[in-house]
Parts: C-alpha cells; sequence; structure tokens
C-alpha cells in the first residue's frame, strides 16, 4: 500500500520512503522503523484522535520496544520538519494532553505500490496493434537504457541500505562507529563517515556536506548531529553519485529515530 498525500508526495510504509511526485528519484526520505511506524498509524487513522498510551503500545510494546512520552514528542517533530518540507503546510495536530491526528486539510488517496512505481506517467491507452518487426526494432531501442537505468537505481539502494544497516546497528547495539569531525555549520554539527587523508580532503568533503545541507534545505538545532557519506571519490561518472546524510538528535538511544536523506548530485 502507498499513500499519495495532497497529490504529490508519495509515502510507502512499506520501505518508510518519502517522495516527490516528480518520475524522479532525485529527492527521496527515508524513515527508519519508529518514525515510520508513527506516521503510518497517524495516516491510517487521518482525523481521528490517537492518544499517547496508543502510541506506545502500537509503536514500541508491540515490537518488544521500550517508549516514553518524551520519545514521542521527539519522532512527532521529526515527522512534522520532513513533512513540512514536502508540504509545506502542517500535517500532524496536536490536542494538549490528549494526543494526535492527522489533518483533514491533507488529501490522502491509497494506491497499490505496483501503480506508483512510475508515478508521473498515466495508465498506458489501447493503441494499435503492433508487428512483430516494429516490437523488436523498439526492444533493442531501450533495451540497453533500460538495463543502464537499472543497474544505477541498484547501485543507489545498496549504497542506501548498506548505511542505514550500518547506523541503525549501531544505535541499537552501542557499538563504536568511527565518525570524522568535518566542523560545524551553524548550528549544524556534522561528522563524516568518510576518512580524509589530508586537510584539503576534510575540506572537500566538508564543502560537498554543506552544499547537501542546503539543497535539502534542512535547519539545526544544538541538539542535532548530521552523519554525511558520497560515493564522489568511487564513481567517474556523475549519474552514480549519491550524498546521503542522516539526522539524528544528541542524546541517540535506541527509542528516538534517526531519518535518512538522500540525494543525485
Amino acid at each position: 500500500m502507498t499513500y499519495i498525500l495532497d497529490k504529490h508526495i508519495y509515502y510507502c510504509p512499506d520501505d518508510g520512503s518519502i517522495r516527490l511526485n516528480d518520475g524522479t528519484d532525485q529527492d527521496v526520505t527515508l524513515l527508519t522503523p519508529v518514525p515510520n511506524r508513527i506516521l503510518s498509524l497517524l495516516i491510517e487513522n487521518q482525523g481521528k484522535l490517537i492518544g499517547k498510551e496508543v502510541f506506545l503500545t502500537q509503536v514500541w510494546d508491540n515490537h518488544g520496544k521500550m517508549g516514553s512520552s518524551n520519545s514521542l514528542k521527539q519522532n512527532i517533530a521529526l515527522i512534522r520538519k520532513i513533512l513540512d518540507r514536502y508540504l509545506g503546510k502542517n500535517a500532524i495536530v496536536t490536542l494538549p494532553g490528549q494526543g494526535y491526528l492527522f489533518s483533514v486539510d491533507i488529501t490522502v488517496e491509497h494506491v497499490e505500490k505496483k501503480n506508483v512505481d512510475n508515478p508521473s506517467v498515466p495508465p498506458p491507452s489501447i493503441a494499435p496493434r503492433q508487428s512483430d518487426s516494429d516490437k523488436a526494432a523498439k526492444r533493442r531501442i531501450y533495451s540497453g537504457k533500460a538495463h543502464e537505468s537499472k543497474i544505477w537505481y541498484g547501485l543507489l539502494l545498496l549504497i542506501v541500505g548498506c548505511f542505514i544497516f550500518q547506523l541503525y546497528h549501531t544505535l541499537q547495539f552501542n557499538s563504536i562507529m568511527p565518525t570524522y569531525t568535518l566542523d560545524n555549520e551553524g548550528e549544524c554539527r556534522i561528522f563524516s563517515l568518510q576518512e580524509y587523508q589530508s586537510p584539503a580532503d576534510q575540506l572537500q568533503i566538508k564543502s560537498r556536506s554543506t552544499e547537501t545541507l542546503r539543497q535539502l534545505k534542512l535547519s539545526c538545532t544544538r541538539d542535532d548531529k548530521y552523519f554525511y557519506y558520497d560515493n564522489n571519490a568511487a564513481v567517474n561518472d556523475a549519474r552514480g553519485v549519491s550524498r546521503l546524510i542522516m539526522q539524528c538528535g544528541d542524546a541517540v538511544t535506541k527509542e528516538v529515530g534517526c531519518v535518512t536523506y538522500r540525494t543525485n548530485r
């Protein structure tokens, strides 16, 4: 199941992805499990008030985790920030002391995932029957491009998956992930997951990370940390360059979600 929000945002609870309906894969946000379950619960019950105890039970207890009012508030704030960047308006309404609900001002449509693999392209109309030779010719023309696109898309998904798994594993089991300080950008504390070999290399990675922050229009608070990674050094073709930023709170625990942003250069 995939949800279309305000006719131009696609949200898929199966993988926690949020993306624009522009036919490209340039701006995708991937939610980690906790905020993904919260958003899915809100949308499934649009317009209905959901109390704190319901969230704690369905988002944490039913999955063998321990939640709290504070962690719920932090994740709601995180989801609000993400949706505001895509929708430009508040999607989650707070009723103090009672709970939260997904705003009825946001239109929500339900579609099967197979129908949104290429959302910007309308369903094909019935065309005149083509000869076998015409079909073979078209296959020869497009098969090369389609194969190349699948390779790039597969590589990007692999990079995103590895990045999320690595950081989630670190948060879950309190293991140590090597990070390298890049410097601050305003209130943003930015760390690289790539080891730089020289001060010049550090400046280049810092420049790319701050450029990505501005491109994604991400705001910072003193409690935020950003972990940056790109495959710039490993890819010769600019079409294959992918940049990832994971935003996490300062007091990171197993119950607080992080969010990953990915963009192609």
